[in-house]
């Protein structure tokens, strides 16, 4: 059990660090009104907010998107290197060394259709 005076405690170390969420929650269990209403409305925003999963492909799209421009991603013949390694980071079980689809077989088209198919498909998923 904490006690009450640990609470307070707890909450003004929150608040000199800037803990909106924190802040907010124990300003809410101890029953005191917050003295930084900006930061307690925030934190009850990000507190009460759902918690959204990652979806397979998320870091899959977040690579693409720093590391391929919009034109590029969508050209097939363009930037064809930084595909392949994008495609066998996070599919190295099916483009990977010994794997499923041996990327060696598709000419430059075939692996930016391949990759334009992916990241179209798990963009549409993330959105």
């Amino acid at each position: 059990m904490i006690f009450p005076y640990a609470l307070e405690k707890l909450r003004t170390i929150a608040l000199a660090r800037q803990d909106a969420p924190q802040y907010a929650r124990l300003c809410d269990e101890t029953g005191i009104s917050p003295e930084d209403e900006f930061l307690y409305d925030k934190g009850r925003e990000i507190f009460q907010a759902p918690v959204r999963k990652k979806t397979k492909g998320e870091p899959f799209i977040v690579d693409a998107d720093l590391n391929l421009s919009p034109d590029t991603i969508a050209n097939f013949t363009s930037g064809i290197d930084e595909k392949v390694r994008i495609l066998q980071k996070y599919f190295s079980g099916r483009f990977g060394r010994n794997a499923s689809q041996d990327l060696r077989k598709y000419d430059d088209a075939g692996v930016g259709a391949l990759f334009n198919r992916l990241y179209t498909g798990y963009k549409a998923r993330n959105n």
